[in-house]
C-alpha cells in the first residue's frame, strides 16, 4: 500500500482529492468478494471525506448484471425477417454475417482501446448498434439478390447485381454513420470520445462485412437461398401476374398463321390468314 502523505503525486493540486493503491490478496477475486468490500469502503465515508474503491474489479462489481437484450434483439430481428423473407435460409444469412462482424468488430474494437480508453458499457452499446446496422445492411443485398433470381439471372449474376446496387448504398449508409458518430468527439469529452471511436469501428467492420462476407455466403447458397420456405397464401400480386402471363400465352396460341385451305371446286389451293 502506497500512502498519499508519501507520494504527491497521489494528491490533486488543489489538495481536495487523493489517492492510494491497496492490492488485493488474489489478483483473480471474484466479483461476489470485491462487492462487500465496495460496501464497507462507501460506508466508512464520514466528516467530509468520501471514501471509494476504483479499479477494474471494483468497477465490475458496482456494475449491475445485464440484462437479456442482445437476445431478445436477435430473436426480434430472426421472426420478423423470417416472415418477410419466408425462408429459413434467407433470414439466417443477414443474421449470422451481422454476428460475426460484430465479433471481429468487437476484437478490433478492444486492440483500439489500448489507444483510445472506452468505458466498460461501450461493449454493449457497439454490440447493438452493429446488430442494427448489419442486419440492414445486409438485408439491402439479400432482397436485391433475391430479386435477381426472380428475375432469371443466374446466382453469380444475381450477386454481381446485387453488390453493384444495393452495396452502394450500403457503403454510402456505413460512412454517414461512422462520419455522424466520431462527430462525437468534437465534444472534447474523454468518455464520449471513447465511445465513438468504438461504436465507429464496429460499424466499419459490419459495413466491409456486409459488401464481402455475405456475397460469399450468396455464392454457397445459390437457388437454395428460398428453401425451408413458410408455407403461405400465394399474394393478389402474384396470382394476377400468373393470371396476365396465362393471358399472353393464349393471346399468343390465337394469333392467325398460315393456314392451308381447299379451293371452292375440292382443288387444293393456298390462303394466308389475316
Amino acid at each position: 500500500m502506497t500512502s498519499p502523505y508519501q507520494d504527491k503525486n497521489l494528491v490533486t493540486q488543489d489538495r481536495r482529492i487523493a489517492r492510494t493503491t491497496v492490492p488485493l490478496t488474489h489478483e483473480e477475486a471474484d466479483k461476489t468478494e470485491v462487492k462487500p468490500l465496495v460496501g464497507l469502503v462507501k460506508n466508512a465515508s464520514g466528516d467530509g471525506v468520501t471514501l471509494g474503491l476504483g479499479g477494474q474489479k471494483a468497477e465490475k462489481a458496482e456494475t449491475p448484471p445485464q440484462g437479456s437484450a442482445e437476445s431478445v434483439g436477435i430473436v426480434a430481428a430472426a421472426v420478423i425477417l423470417f416472415i418477410a423473407f419466408g425462408s429459413l435460409v434467407a433470414m439466417g444469412l443477414p443474421i449470422v454475417t451481422a454476428l460475426l462482424a460484430i465479433a471481429a468488430g468487437i476484437a478490433l474494437m478492444k486492440l483500439v482501446g489500448y489507444l483510445v480508453p472506452s468505458p466498460d458499457f461501450t461493449v454493449i452499446l457497439a454490440a447493438m448498434i452493429g446488430l442494427g446496422v448489419g442486419i440492414d445492411y445486409a438485408l439491402f443485398i439479400v432482397t436485391r439478390y433475391k430479386d435477381s433470381l426472380q428475375a432469371g439471372d443466374e446466382p453469380e449474376t444475381a450477386t454481381v447485381k446485387a453488390i453493384t446496387t444495393a452495396g452502394h448504398a450500403v457503403l454510402f449508409a456505413g460512412t454517414t454513420v461512422v462520419i455522424a458518430l466520431l462527430g462525437l468527439i468534437v465534444m472534447e469529452q474523454r468518455l464520449m470520445t471513447g465511445v465513438a471511436v468504438a461504436t465507429s469501428v464496429i460499424v466499419l467492420v459490419t459495413m466491409i462485412a456486409a459488401v464481402t462476407l455475405l456475397p460469399a455466403f450468396l455464392g454457397f447458397a445459390g437457388h437454395k437461398i428460398n428453401s425451408l420456405r413458410l408455407p403461405r397464401r400465394t399474394s393478389r400480386r402474384q396470382k394476377a401476374a400468373s393470371a396476365a402471363s396465362r393471358e399472353r400465352i393464349s393471346g399468343f396460341e390465337g394469333l392467325p398463321g398460315r393456314t392451308r385451305r381447299r379451293g371452292p371446286r375440292g382443288g387444293r389451293g393456298h390462303g394466308h390468314g389475316v
